[in-house]
């Protein structure tokens, strides 16, 4: 029997819009919330945590049929008939009643989970996994995962197999789910004498209404609430290969509820959307959010890794500079947009940075460190000109080193389009 916890490994890029034409050193507002030049300077000169995001475990395939049934609408519905794998999950988060939600979608998260590792003996791409998830009508957009497997007797039932494996699964949910409100749920899956028993966590962060996965009349339209409050909430959507439209908010409706309606393109097998928060005394907001839907009304049981193109492995970190730039151009070339250019001494210090900001995002560093690391990108100190504005985006590169990999992962949601596509 074994058990295996996760955690990907991280690339980080920020890149800052500049107003054009405007001489001298960088400036951010005076009295803000940023960073001064020196603090930045401080942590992009210490010492990084040595690996603040393991990749253990993970395997890393281009395409894969997901096994299904699935519910027929998004949301964290609770669910309405246990197994003896739910009865378990349910026991061991007895004590914490209004705040973990056991859900269908996160059942069926689980189940996808456990039916790849079933297969492949290690953990999916984290691409594929937010596919699995969204696909299944969970909203969370970053989950805890954690797997026990092993060997059971043919004619031995789930009831015995639980009997004989309860330590490790009581053991598996403790070390894996987190804290606050959460959203989670757990599935076996079998195969001969061979059985994953799979467990999802997610922190929430916000409540919708369920929706169907197909949108009405081009449209999808969320209505829920923040479970902390926000000050501004905002939101975008993917449009076939490389667009990205943006949610309009009712302005009659006051936060922490809110009503979003966010425009797809119809033939789309799938579009991606991702609500964020941004709260009261902070400049840095973050995701509630992120729906996945089927404009096209296809089923949606195939995934394959999209392909950009860009064949051949990252050699380091100046090679992935100099090659996500030369792609995200070529990009912009075919959207009759204007090449960008490089700033170099900032993308030097956003490689520095990168260990702190996922270090925090992970969990594995206090949350300073990375609003430290984000906030002193966006001051933008070593840009020349006065910023006009800003906006950073971050996405994670997997067990893989292909450039190819990398760029499927960025565009898979809207915010990395909408920082690199902008006109």
């Amino acid at each position: 029997m074994a058990a295996s916890p996760t955690n990907p490994t991280a690339l980080c890029l920020a890149l800052l819009f500049l107003a054009a034409g405007c001489a001298g050193t960088g400036s951010a507002p005076a009295g803000g919330p940023f960073p001064t030049p020196g603090e930045v300077d401080r942590l992009a000169a210490s010492e990084p945590p040595l690996d603040p995001v393991s990749h253990d475990g993970i395997v890393d395939v281009d395409r894969w049929t997901l096994v299904g049934p699935f519910p027929d609408r998004i949301g964290e519905v609770p669910i309405e008939a246990a197994t003896v794998w739910d009865e378990v999950l349910l026991d061991a988060m007895g004590g914490r009643a209004g705040l973990v939600v056991a859900s269908e979608s996160m059942r069926c998260a689980a189940r996808e989970l456990a039916a790849f590792i079933l297969e492949n003996e290690g953990l999916p791409p984290h691409i594929l996994r937010r596919y699995m998830a969204g696909r299944c009508g969970a909203t969370a957009a970053r989950q805890r995962v954690g797997w026990v497997s092993g060997e059971a007797f043919v004619d031995q039932t789930e009831a015995e197999l639980l009997d004989a494996w309860r330590p490790q699964i009581e053991e598996m949910i403790r070390s894996n789910h987190g804290t606050g409100p959460e959203s989670v749920g757990i599935a076996a899956v079998r195969r001969d004498s061979r059985v994953v028993v799979a467990f999802v966590s997610a922190r929430r962060r916000s409540l919708i209404e369920p929706i169907p996965f197909l949108p009405d009349a081009g449209v999808v339209r969320l209505e829920g609430e923040l479970l902390s409050h926000g000050e501004e909430v905002f939101g975008e959507v993917t449009h076939g290969e490389l667009g990205f439209g943006v949610c309009e908010f009712d302005e009659s409706v006051r936060l922490p509820r809110f009503k979003a309606s966010c425009p797809v393109v119809p033939d789309d097998d799938t579009a991606v959307i991702e609500i964020a928060s941004r709260a009261a005394g902070r400049f840095l907001a973050y995701h509630v959010l992120e729906v996945r839907v089927t404009p096209s009304g296809d089923e949606a049981r195939e995934w394959e890794s999209r392909r950009y193109g860009a064949a051949g492995d990252i050699v380091d970190g100046a090679d992935l500079t100099t090659r996500l730039l030369a792609e995200t151009n070529r990009m912009r070339a075919r959207l009759d947009l204007p090449a960008l250019v490089l700033e170099e001494r900032e993308s030097e210090t956003a490689r520095k940075l990168a260990p702190f900001y996922f270090g925090s995002q992970f969990g594995v560093l206090e949350t300073i460190y990375g609003d430290q690391a984000a906030l002193g990108l966006l001051a933008g100190w070593q840009v020349p000109g006065t910023i006009k504005k800003a906006r950073m985006a971050s996405a994670l590169a997997l067990a893989t080193q292909g450039m190819d990999d990398f760029l499927a992962e960025a565009f898979d949601g809207p915010s990395f389009r909408r920082v690199l596509l902008d006109p």
